[in-house]
C-alpha cells in the first residue's frame, strides 16, 4: 500500500487543516464495501486496500506511487468495453454512478466539435510534452508522445484556450466541484499517441481521482474483449489491471489510473495520409474527483498539496 510522502506527513501533522485531513483518513472504515448491484461491466468490487499488486488469481489491486485513501471503491475500469464499430452499453457506468454518467453524456455530445478542434491545435500550437526529461511518466515511454494541455500541473496553458474554445467550455461546464484542477498533479490534454508507440506499465500517484479518455481518433480491431494474459487483445489499447480496452471514437473511457496500466499503438503509419486519416490514437484525457471523496475531504486535500508545493516538497515552482 502506497503511504504518504514523510513531507506531506509532516505537513499533516503541522497545520489545522491537515490535522483535519488526517483524522478524516485515519477515521475512514476498511470495512467490507457493499458489492454492486450493476453486474453488468463483468467485475468484481475490490474490498478494501491491499498489499498485493496481484493476487496470482487474476485479481489486481489499486498501487499508487504516493498517496492512498483506504475505503474507496476500487475498479481498474468504471466503463464497458465497446466493439469497434462503437457497439456497446451506452453509457454504462460501473456502480450506475449518476455524476460520471452524466459527465459521458456530456462530453461525449461535445466529441464531434472537440475533434476538430484538437485537428487545427495540432497545426498551430507546439506539443508541450517535455520527452527529454528522465524523471516520472516522461521517462516510460518509447515512440512519439504528444501533449497539448489545457491544464498542467494544475495550472491552465493560455494557448489551450484560445486556440480550443468548444473543448475549454465543454471541460468547464462540468462541476467545479467534480473537475480535478486544482493540485500539482492536475492534467487535462490532448494526447496523442503515435504509431509505433508506446508506454511502459506504471502507475498514478493516488488513488483519488478517475481519468476520462474521450477518444477522437483511434485506429481499432474487432479483437475479442477478455483475452489470454499473455497476449496483447489489440494492435491500439490499454492495459488497466488485468483488464483491456481499445479506444472507440466518440465513446468515453473510465480508468482508475491507481492501478498498473500501460499503452500502445503498434499500427504503422499510413505514408501521405490525408488529415485525421491516420493511424495515430488521439483522446481528450481529464480527471475528476472519486466519488467516494466527499466535497469536505476534497477541498482539505487541495489545502493539503498546496501546503507541500509552497514547501518545495512536491510539484513544479
Amino acid at each position: 500500500m502506497a503511504m504518504v510522502l514523510p513531507r506531506v506527513a509532516t505537513a499533516i501533522k503541522s497545520t489545522t487543516t491537515s490535522r483535519t485531513l488526517k483524522n478524516t483518513i485515519l477515521s475512514r472504515s476498511l470495512s467490507s464495501l457493499e458489492k454492486s448491484s450493476d453486474e453488468q461491466l463483468g467485475t468484481t468490487l475490490l474490498q478494501g486496500p491491499s498489499m498485493l499488486v496481484n493476487t496470482g488469481a487474476g485479481v489486481s489491486r489499486p498501487n499508487p506511487s504516493m498517496f492512498y485513501l483506504p475505503g474507496l471503491r476500487s475498479l481498474p475500469f468504471w466503463t464497458p468495453p465497446h466493439s469497434a464499430d462503437g457497439g456497446g452499453k451506452n453509457n454504462s457506468v460501473a456502480f450506475n454512478d449518476p455524476t460520471l454518467k452524466g459527465i459521458v453524456t456530456h462530453v461525449e455530445s461535445y466529441a464531434d466539435a472537440i475533434r476538430e478542434e484538437y485537428l487545427t491545435c495540432c497545426d498551430i500550437v507546439k506539443s508541450d510534452y517535455d520527452g527529454a526529461s528522465d524523471s516520472g511518466e516522461r521517462a516510460l515511454h518509447t515512440g512519439q508522445w504528444d501533449w497539448h494541455s489545457y491544464i498542467l500541473n494544475g495550472k491552465k496553458q493560455l494557448p489551450f484556450t484560445e486556440v480550443c474554445p468548444i473543448t475549454t467550455q465543454c471541460l468547464r461546464e462540468i462541476d467545479p466541484n467534480v473537475f480535478f484542477d486544482k493540485t500539482p498533479f492536475a492534467f487535462a490534454f490532448f494526447s496523442t499517441l503515435n504509431s509505433n508507440t508506446s508506454i511502459k506499465a506504471h502507475t498514478g500517484p493516488m488513488n483519488l481521482r478517475l481519468r476520462f479518455h474521450l477518444p477522437l481518433i483511434a485506429p481499432t480491431t474487432n479483437n475479442v474483449h477478455n483475452p489470454p494474459k499473455e497476449k496483447k487483445p489489440y494492435k491500439c489499447g490499454i492495459r488497466c489491471g488485468n483488464q483491456y480496452r481499445q479506444w472507440v471514437p466518440n465513446k468515453a473511457i473510465i480508468l482508475d489510473d491507481s492501478y498498473d496500466h500501460e499503452v500502445w499503438n503498434d499500427f504503422e503509419e499510413i505514408p501521405g495520409n490525408d488529415k485525421g486519416n491516420d493511424n495515430r490514437r488521439a483522446v481528450l484525457l481529464f480527471d475528476v474527483w472519486h466519488p467516494d471523496i466527499s466535497l469536505f475531504e476534497r477541498k482539505n486535500i487541495e489545502r493539503m498539496f498546496e501546503y507541500a508545493k509552497h514547501q518545495g516538497w512536491i510539484g513544479k515552482q
